[in-house]
């Protein structure tokens, strides 16, 4: 991609890409703030069209644009908007939508790519937690860094969980990302194995009563069903916020919640978590995608690394959302579908 020319790393340049309507053109001509692209190539969902070397788009709010017309150019010339629409030549370039991605650490962008190593999954949550930051200004740093890295293969959108620090999550992922001009959603993150939720959701539904932004969504991330409650997921659907949750993200987690038993149990045991109210909660024999499922309906569900066709239905039936990445989930170790 020619970085001279890609718009897509600034702030007001997000290009929504809408599909014909049966006619050439996908929306109604105005003549104020369009731009004609000439490209090497245009690709899409369908693959790359190299006899596509032309588009016309349309600017339709501060984040977003309309495609017009995509051809060749003496196709796209013959629209009625091109006469008066700002050239723009990206000839050496391919031209594709911008991308989203449903789920991100940002928070956690210092800690770079790292092995699972022989600790396995609960092994790799405390790596995690210890490398956590907890400074405001190293905080929002990091994910600046992982704003630079989403920029740079194209995103203009996420699903970001701002991480819980002290018990609160940080505004520090909100703040930023509103600042760089980001498209998506601030998760912010709670814990909490009380019968509803406290005091994590409580933090949680604080700090975002005190935040403000533009360009970002906020809403709520109840980490994991081995760490919130059925009540603290139950209060989290009651704020109306956007929700996300990791669920089902490893064989690990099947055996807490179906058994009360394995690695993540002898997790909370050394960190003298593990009470006997919050014992009562696990052992159902269900596994976790059974256990939420009734509180699912419109959760974005993140990894189902660890999932059977019933429980896909289950989540289906549900109205759950669902984001899954085939190297995540082998990075995990989960098992073959």
């Amino acid at each position: 991609m020619d970085r001279a020319h890609d718009t897509s790393r600034e702030p007001d340049a997000s290009v929504g890409l809408h599909s014909p309507d049966g006619s050439r053109y996908a929306a109604h001509v105005e003549l104020n703030g369009v731009l004609a692209v000439t490209c090497a190539g245009i690709a899409d969902a369908h693959g790359t069209r190299r006899a596509s070397d032309s588009l016309l788009v349309q600017t339709t709010g501060s984040h977003s644009r309309r495609v017009l017309a995509v051809g060749t150019q003496d196709e796209v010339q013959a629209h009625p908007a091109w006469a008066t629409a700002q050239r723009v030549d990206l000839s050496s370039s391919v031209v594709a939508p911008a991308l989203v991605n449903a789920h991100a650490h940002l928070d956690l962008t210092h800690i770079g790519p790292q092995p699972m190593g022989e600790g396995g999954f609960a092994a790799w949550i405390d790596m995690v937690r210890l490398g956590r930051l907890a400074d405001d200004a190293a905080i929002a740093e990091s994910v600046r860094q992982g704003v630079s890295l989403l920029r740079r293969g194209g995103t203009v959108a996420v699903g970001d969980i701002a991480g819980s620090v002290h018990g609160a999550p940080s505004v520090e992922p909100a703040r930023v990302l509103d600042e760089s001009g980001m498209l998506g959603v601030s998760f912010l993150e709670f814990f909490g194995l009380s019968p509803d939720g406290s005091p994590g959701v409580d933090a949680a539904l604080e700090r975002d009563s005190k935040l403000r932004t533009d360009s970002v969504q906020v809403g709520l991330s109840p980490h994991a069903p081995y760490s919130v409650s059925l009540g603290g997921y139950a209060r989290a659907r009651e704020s109306g916020l956007p929700i996300c949750t990791h669920l089902a993200e490893s064989m690990s987690e099947r055996s807490m919640i179906a058994e009360a038993t394995g690695p993540i149990r002898n997790f909370l045991e050394g960190l003298g978590q593990w009470t006997p109210e919050i014992a009562a909660q696990f052992g159902t024999g269900q596994t976790p995608v059974g256990y939420t499922a009734p509180l699912m309906d419109g959760v974005l569900s993140v990894h189902l690394n660890d999932v059977s066709d019933g429980d896909i239905e289950k989540l289906t039936r549900a109205g759950a959302r669902a984001a899954y990445c085939p190297r995540a989930s082998t990075y995990i170790g989960a098992p073959d579908a």
